[in-house]
């Protein structure tokens, strides 16, 4: 390639538009907040997700929505329906214990693995309700919040021990399909403190480098959680068809 009389041994490949930059900001935008709320199950089980009415809710474009709406579809949050259309999951039990099942076995390689890494650095443990405290509803959700968020930070930096992306991925992915689950499990005082109380147990043996404390102390956080699963996926449905967002 010849430019300004001088031989060039590379391609020039001309970066993204202004137009396209903001594009890519549109849908990127339009992404994060469709997938909040599909995450939150701000929309009845099995409901068409119509980009136009959509976009209407949100006020921004059509186009913006509708390619966040492929995106989440392939990243299993929504199903794509030939020729109809996008449609939200009803929450699946089954899917969901295949899940917990499958985020444990990815922990438990991690910590064989690479225990001897592990850290705490750049995570700090929420508080715990007190037994028989008292506090307004608000107050109560924010810290359910924050516990939930700390225990998916605890099993991303747990996975990240395998040295491996694709594990760590995964990992990510079980978040979010199960952000709102956790929300929901925490939000009940009692198993908080339960959870809580299996939680500091595996960070002592983490920081401990002791694998086998630390496996039996994973498969109680997340295999036990199976057995609460069935009441908790009818409370998300139960809470699902009593929000109108469209």
């Amino acid at each position: 390639m010849i430019v300004n009389g001088q031989i060039q041994d590379r391609l020039i490949i001309p970066g993204p538009t202004c137009r396209e930059d903001d594009a890519m900001t549109a849908m990127r935008d339009a992404h994060s907040r469709l997938k909040d709320l599909v995450l939150q199950h701000a929309f009845h089980p099995g409901q068409q997700l119509r980009a136009r009415d959509l976009a209407d809710r949100l006020k921004i474009s059509a186009t913006p929505v509708r390619e966040a709406l492929i995106r989440l579809s392939v990243e299993g949050l929504i199903v794509s329906v030939p020729h109809k259309g996008f449609y939200t999951k009803p929450l699946d039990l089954s899917e969901l214990s295949d899940r917990y099942e499958l985020a444990f076995m990815v922990s438990r390689y991690a910590v064989e693995k690479g225990i001897a890494h592990f850290t705490m650095r750049g995570l700090e443990e929420p508080a715990v309700p007190k037994i028989g405290g008292v506090g307004d509803v608000a107050s109560k959700q924010h810290l359910a919040l924050s516990q939930s968020v700390f225990v998916g930070q605890l099993l991303e930096r747990i996975a990240g021990l395998a040295g491996n992306t694709a594990a760590l991925a995964l990992m990510q992915t079980f978040n979010d399909h199960t952000r709102y689950i956790r929300l929901l499990d925490l939000e009940d005082a009692g198993t908080a403190r339960m959870v809580f109380a299996n939680v500091s147990r595996l960070i002592g043996h983490l920081r401990e480098k002791n694998p086998d404390l630390a496996v039996f102390e994973l498969k109680i956080l997340l295999v036990g959680t199976i057995e609460r699963l069935p009441t908790l996926v009818k409370e998300v449905n139960v809470r699902a068809l009593k929000h109108f967002f469209l």
